[in-house]
């Protein structure tokens, strides 16, 4: 503590500091060191999403193994010696490693922060719920961040059969942005070529309206691997028994440039196992995604179902042939290509704002919590809160 800076007021690591803990268990309160603390730089972008400070640092090394040992990014190193040593990257390189955010979590005190989340919110003044990360079929388990009902940011939770400690960089930072951006706000019906915002009744009904007399083989269902094994389950059960129509499937999100040998899978939607499990396939004859463009382009498809997708996104031939289509109903929590092409649109939480399940790439089925109130769920979240047990602790803080 001799050299180390009296940052806690502004240091985005104060309530869960190890230091900061020691201090206030074992130290007398108050520093007999008189002497002029030794200073160095303050703000060192190490990468694009790391910052260093380096008067906060202790020398632990902790972000240098790991980018050795995990990250397979060996560019941190300690230079200089006795008060003056630091941690710079090597001449010419950048921390920029898939991993690089999560020094931040191994980080004992404040001396490495997120560029993406500084100053934003205490941890004291934020709310945690365990959740899944939506990112790729990995699963990681993450805890997220919430704010006056705003996502905030996203950390790792361990679990040694899925991500062990860690997670990657894209998933940490799309997660507030999944839920934060680019909603849709209210049920929507297309009206003279334009989408006008309506009640939920006149929404079901125009719904209702574009599958009135349709035959099963005249309609299409979209499933989605971004949905819960319970959305899914339903909208198979709605295909199959109520519309009595085989042609279901949902569209594979495979990028062949996203996996790496640490956590990150070409699959990079986190269900699409659990959706083929729950029934979210032809069935009876019905036709699969790749049939659906020549279906619609002769006309034999009426009108489209999306769940939690973005077919036309996807693709320009799904895009034209969903131009092609009588009726599109979608069932979504963001603006998409597809929500431009509909007929109806009915708003749906996204998994921040819901409680369900994900089956990941090993078939392990994993639960994840509603972290943000909603009208939907505010009923279930109130009775958790009255689960004196288990949230009554007196720092508790809801959104």
């Amino acid at each position: 503590l001799i050299n180390h800076p009296l940052d806690c007021p502004i240091c985005d690591e104060a309530g869960q500091c190890k230091l900061q803990e020691y201090a206030f268990n074992h130290s007398k309160g108050k520093s007999r060191f008189d002497e002029e603390k030794t200073h160095k730089d303050k703000r060192v972008e190490l990468g694009p999403n790391v910052m260093f400070d380096g008067e906060r640092c202790i020398s632990c090394s902790r972000c240098i193994r790991f980018a050795d040992e995990v990250a397979k990014q060996p560019v941190l190193s300690f230079v200089q010696r006795g008060d003056k040593v630091t941690i710079r990257t090597f001449p010419g390189t950048t921390f920029d490693s898939e991993y690089s955010m999560n020094v931040i979590d191994i980080c004992p005190v404040g001396a490495l922060t997120s560029i993406d989340f500084r100053f934003k919110a205490r941890v004291w003044e934020m709310s945690f719920t365990d959740s899944i990360c939506p990112g790729c079929a990995r699963g990681c388990n993450i805890s997220i961040g919430v704010m006056n009902n705003e996502v905030l940011r996203a950390e790792p939770r361990t679990n040694m059969h899925v991500n062990t400690y860690w997670m990657c960089d894209t998933g940490r930072l799309a997660v507030p942005d999944m839920v934060n951006e680019n909603r849709l706000g209210a049920p929507q019906v297309r009206r003279g070529g334009q989408l006008v915002d309506v009640s939920w009744d006149e929404a079901i009904d125009a719904a209702a309206s574009a599958l009135k007399g349709l035959k099963g083989d005249q309609i299409f269902v979209f499933g989605s691997a971004k949905a819960s094994n319970e959305d899914n389950y339903l909208m198979s059960k709605l295909a199959h028994d109520v519309l009595k129509t085989g042609n279901l499937d949902f569209i594979k999100h495979n990028d062949h440039t996203f996996g790496d040998e640490i956590l990150r899978l070409n699959d990079r939607a986190p269900n699409a196992i659990g959706a083929h499990s729950v029934g979210i396939a032809p069935k009876n004859g019905g036709h699969s995604v790749e049939a659906f463009g020549g279906r619609a382009a002769h006309g034999s498809i009426k009108t489209v179902i999306v769940l939690g997708d973005d077919p036309a996104g996807v693709s320009p031939e799904l895009a034209q042939a969903l131009a092609g289509v009588d009726n599109i109903i979608v069932i979504g929590s963001h603006n998409t290509a597809t929500t431009k092409l509909a007929t109806v649109i009915l708003p749906r939480s996204t998994w921040a704002e819901t409680d369900g399940t994900f089956t990941n790439t090993t078939h392990r089925v994993q639960r994840f919590e509603a972290a943000v109130v909603t009208k939907e769920n505010m009923r279930s979240m109130g009775m958790k809160m009255s689960r004196w047990d288990k949230f009554g602790a007196p720092n508790d803080r809801w959104t």
